[in-house]
Order: C-alpha cells, then sequence, then structure tokens
C-alpha cells in the first residue's frame, strides 16, 4: 500500500498530458518474471507499534506493462504469520503527468495553514546498504521540513539492483504529533537467484 500511493502521489496527472515513461514499470521490467522483494515495515505513532512484511512478486512483464502480486502478512506476536492482504497491480509502461518529476519534491505554499514559515532542505547522495549479505548501491533523497513547532524528515534509498526500486524509506514528524514510519528490503530475488533468504525481522524512482 505504501508503494502504491507513493508512486501515485508522485506520478499522477492530468489526462490530456502527454505520456512519459513510467519509473515503476521500468524497476520492475529490468527483472525476469519469479523476480520478487519482501519489505518489512513499521508504524509507531508514539502510542502502538504495527509491523508487517510483504512480498511483491514479478508475475509477467510486456511491453506494455508488468504484474505484480503482493502478499502482507503480520508480525505482531499475537498474530504472526496472519496474512493481511493480497493484490495484484498492472504498473503500465507509460503515465499521463503534468510535471514528470522524478525527485519526489513537491513546491511548498507560500504560507501554511497556521501562518508559520516552512524551511525545508534536500541533501542527495549515493552510498551502499546491506541487504542479507549483500551490499547494494543505492541513491539517496533526504528531505527536511521545519514547521515551527513540527520537523518532519523523509529519507529514501533506491536501487536499480532490487526488483521494484526501493530498498528503504524512513519517515517521521516530531513535536505535538510523533508519528514514525520504517520500510525496508530484507531480502530479495532476481529471477532464480536468491540474495538472501526470506526474514520476519513518498520519492520516486531514478533511472
Amino acid at each position: 500500500m505504501v508503494l502504491s500511493l507513493m508512486w501515485t502521489a508522485v506520478l499522477l496527472g492530468a489526462q490530456d498530458e502527454p505520456a512519459v515513461d513510467n519509473p515503476e514499470y521500468r524497476s520492475w521490467s529490468d527483472f525476469p518474471a519469479g523476480a520478487c522483494v519482501t519489505l518489512r515495515q513499521t508504524i509507531d505513532d508514539g502510542e502502538r507499534r504495527v509491523e508487517m512484511e510483504t512480498t511483491h512478486t514479478l508475475v509477467k512483464v510486456t511491453r506494455e506493462r508488468v504484474f505484480v502480486e503482493s502478499r502482507t502478512v503480520s508480525l505482531a506476536p499475537e498474530g504472526k504469520g496472519r496474512v493481511l492482504a493480497v493484490g495484484r497491480r498492472e504498473i503500465p509502461a507509460k503515465l499521463r503527468v503534468k510535471k514528470p518529476s522524478l525527485d519526489g519534491r513537491e513546491p511548498l505554499p507560500e504560507k501554511p495553514a497556521d501562518g508559520q514559515e516552512w524551511v525545508m532542505q534536500v541533501r542527495e547522495g549515493e552510498e551502499k546498504l546491506r541487504v542479507g549479505e549483500r551490499e547494494v548501491m543505492c541513491r539517496f533523497i533526504e528531505r527536511t521540513i521545519d514547521c515551527g513547532d513540527a520537523k518532519r524528515v523523509a529519507q529514501v534509498w533506491f536501487s536499480r539492483e532490487v526488483p521494484g526500486g526501493l530498498v528503504k524509506l524512513v519517515a517521521g514528524t516530531e513535536g505535538p504529533v510523533r508519528f514514525h514510519v520504517r520500510l525496508e528490503v530484507v531480502s530479495f530475488k532476481k529471477g532464480k537467484e536468491a540474495v538472501s533468504p526470506p526474514s520476519f525481522a513518498p520519492l520516486p524512482y531514478r533511472p
């Protein structure tokens, strides 16, 4: 769900705009059917902590779209392994967008609704992350927004070595309202190659 919302927020646009390449399609179409990735998601709002694990599997690749199946299970002690959701997505090769933007940045309004000024800082670079027994070279984007009485930070790591592109996402808000989300790959397969064994332990893809 987080992955789907992230891509939609970045790429959704008007239907009368010209079609552009869909980076999410490319992040899957570089791999053969059978490739898969398992991500662990943790959500913490200060009062409760929710953990789950989702496996996305590439079912079919065509020139027009890819088909990805997903299965999410609970990691909660009282229901570990319980299936929470299953689904199938069709990801098109082309999208119609107003402003193709692959860095996930959106212009800030001149003044927030509460009248406070926003200050945003963005940092980008490359670094290696460890996934199982392998180090994966990633491109990362970090965005920090200081809203006066609250601070929002989002960090995203992507790599073309991993099916689906996303390797890790960490986002959170500190202030009157506390909210943290963490999403990271715990295992993946490039077709027949198993990179690491399964484990129950917004920003867009850059080509």
